[in-house]
């Protein structure tokens, strides 16, 4: 089946298509010809743009913070409308926003602070330390460059430091933190009282003439979701996996050419000492330095400890306090010039002052682990199924354009790319955007099932990247316009909302009558007069655990109680319970009761809720200041 799709997708069909690609290279040039896929401008500050690129990675952050805050329960839909993506817009002018200030005022990050907070990040470390090879490895998994991780990183960095300056500033004086604990440490003492809306007793009998009239005034409850029927073809790598034969001597060769992936390269072990210095330094910096680092190498040709040395003069805050050491690192991590003293040495021996980037280094070669790579047997299995998914994958790729080429050739059948590649025109069925089966479950379709270009124009969609590498062309086979369903399709749905809201109506009067009774005499002698018994909690913290958290919003939002008159108030459930409340007393939080090593955490706290306001007062002016322009039109 491949050989023959990847066949129809090269024949005729193919030449006619190169042709056709030929003329606008010729009279436009290439340049010209990609300029319809130019990034798009979504935002503007003081000149600096803000571009579609940058806020679909924003978003697919975004999406995967919210992945791991929801698990099972996200929903891609929730990313798929104009004010989310707005939303995460206006973060990214307000971060750039603040870059600019922050550059303005003259902010800078030293190499030896960006290397420092490198080595700090637990993704790059092994046993709670940095080992260069995780590092490297973490970045390749990332698909991202070191120089390009470390300038981007180093950005984001420069403004934690306004941050930081900003809460470090903070002042907080015994009175606020007095007030603060005497606020937060409140206990309060309540009596409640719980009408619930399963104990009403039901209906049992909804006249007809009711359900009839509730229906018609609430017919835009019983709507049936607009629904499309699909043709689709799909394209999964799987298919192409059965018949990606490879030979041999293709894995062989693959072993041959790529056998440092199988193992691990010669790989050293290595501390240093380092003398910072900037790569624009003046003379006189770059000449300080150099009788900085001139002078410690002295220190060791005279018997000083490197460890020592290093702990006390090296500018290398990652390294330092571990005497220099850098673990082990093989080629092609470590800066150019740092790298090639480092493999040049011996066991034991120390170098001459290399200068790199960073600035000056002395470098001891403390440990050399040679270079071991698995046998070809004990691999080729593996080298065998990764050939045979490159070889799947490429040839997925290339039908899926022959596929996207013919379906926007015939848009208004996919009969023609099915026969034209001998793939199979499925359907789904009816779905809804709400749909989550099948190829209904990729965002991405319904989006473009319900666009314009295929429901309203009936053409053919491009064709869709499906995770877990696979593609899909739809179009719109049938369509089922939003419509009122039929008072007999729902009538027993009509019927459970009637009685529903009968139980809710009646908890919703009984809690009424209740709160006037209970503000008046107290919930307990309300409570005795319906027949009901009210429930005492002591104590309840905010944070208090095994309350519903509705309830216990509004038992620290009611007003403290008097002498005269009991302080009462009530809540409504989600499900229609009714909960009403007395607030018998409270206690106050004393910080005078707190040991300190809780005050500590407390006063934290407190800072960083201020700085957090001051913050957002100065990201706010610091906008309103300057040049913001949103292109609302391609978002």
């Amino acid at each position: 089946m491949l050989m023959a799709i990847r066949d129809r997708a090269q024949g005729v069909l193919a030449w006619v298509i190169v042709s056709l690609l030929i003329i606008p290279f010729a009279l436009w040039g290439i340049n010209s010809y990609f300029s319809a896929t130019a990034d798009t401008g979504v935002a503007e500050i003081n000149g600096e743009e803000i571009t579609d690129r940058i806020l679909s990675q924003a978003m697919r952050q975004q999406g995967e913070r919210l992945r791991q805050v929801y698990g099972q329960n996200f929903d891609p839909d929730m990313l798929n409308n104009k004010a989310v993506r707005l939303e995460v817009l206006n973060r990214l002018v307000n971060e750039e926003v603040v870059l600019q200030s922050v550059r303005d005022a003259g902010f800078v990050l030293g190499n030896a602070q960006l290397n420092a907070e490198i080595r700090a990040i637990p993704a790059f470390q092994v046993d709670g330390k940095f080992d260069q090879q995780q590092y490297q490895q973490a970045l390749r998994n990332r698909g991202e460059s070191r120089a390009s991780f470390e300038a981007n990183f180093r950005r984001s960095l420069v403004p934690a430091q306004l941050y930081n300056g900003i809460e470090r500033t903070g002042i907080l004086t015994q009175t606020e933190l007095k007030e603060l604990e005497r606020l937060r440490g409140q206990k309060r003492d309540v009596s409640l009282i719980k009408l619930e809306v399963a104990k009403v007793a039901p209906l049992k009998v909804v006249s007809g003439q009711a359900v009839s009239d509730y229906y018609k005034a609430n017919q835009a409850r019983y709507m049936a979701p607009e629904q499309v029927n699909l043709d689709y073809i799909e394209l999964k790598l799987e298919d192409f996996l059965k018949d990606a034969a490879v030979s041999a001597d293709d894995v062989l060769a693959r072993y041959e050419q790529s056998q440092s992936d199988y193992g691990v390269e010669e790989e050293r072990r290595a501390s240093h000492i380092l003398v910072t210095v900037d790569s624009d330094a003046s003379e006189d910096e770059l000449a300080a330095a150099k009788s900085k680092i001139e002078d410690v190498a002295k220190r060791l040709r005279n018997g000083g400890d490197f460890a020592r040395l290093a702990k006390k003069y090296s500018d290398d805050p990652g390294s330092a306090g571990d005497g220099g050491d850098l673990g082990f690192f093989g080629r092609g991590v470590m800066d150019s010039a740092f790298e090639e003293a480092a493999f040049n040495l011996k066991q034991d021996q120390t170098s001459a002052p290399v200068r790199s980037e960073f600035g000056f280094h002395l470098i001891r070669l403390t440990e050399v682990r040679g270079a071991s790579f698995k046998p070809f047997d004990q691999v080729s299995d593996q080298i065998e199924m990764a050939l045979a998914r490159e070889k799947a994958e490429l040839l997925l790729y290339e039908v899926s354009e022959s596929l996207n080429n013919l379906a926007f050739e015939n848009p208004e059948s996919l009969a023609v790319a099915a026969e034209e590649l001998g793939l199979i025109v499925k359907q789904t069925g009816f779905i809804s955007r709400s749909s989550k089966e099948g190829i209904a479950a990729f965002p991405a379709v319904i989006e473009a099932a319900f666009s314009e270009e295929v429901l309203e124009t009936k053409n053919n969609s491009e064709v869709i990247e499906l995770e877990a590498n696979g593609f899909v062309v739809v179009r719109v086979r049938e369509h089922k316009p939003a419509q009122v369903m039929t008072l007999d399709d729902v009538r027993d749905q009509v019927v459970a909302n009637i009685k529903e809201n009968h139980a809710r109506d009646q908890i919703a009067k009984q809690g009424r009558v209740l709160l006037v009774s209970a503000s008046s005499v107290g919930v307990n002698a309300a409570a005795r007069k319906l027949g009901l018994e009210a429930r005492s909690e002591k104590a309840l913290a905010r944070g208090q655990t095994g309350v519903d958290p509705v309830v216990l919003r509004a038992v620290f939002a009611m007003s403290y109680p008097q002498p005269d008159k009991p302080s009462v108030s009530s809540v409504a459930l989600a499900n229609g319970d009714i909960v009403v409340i007395q607030l018998d007393g409270l206690e106050d939080g004393n910080l005078d009761s707190l040991a300190d090593e809780q005050i500590q955490p407390l006063q934290q706290t407190m800072l960083r809720a201020f700085a957090q306001l001051e913050v957002t007062s100065m990201i706010t002016g610091r906008r309103a200041k300057a040049e913001v322009r949103i292109k609302s039109d391609n978002l």
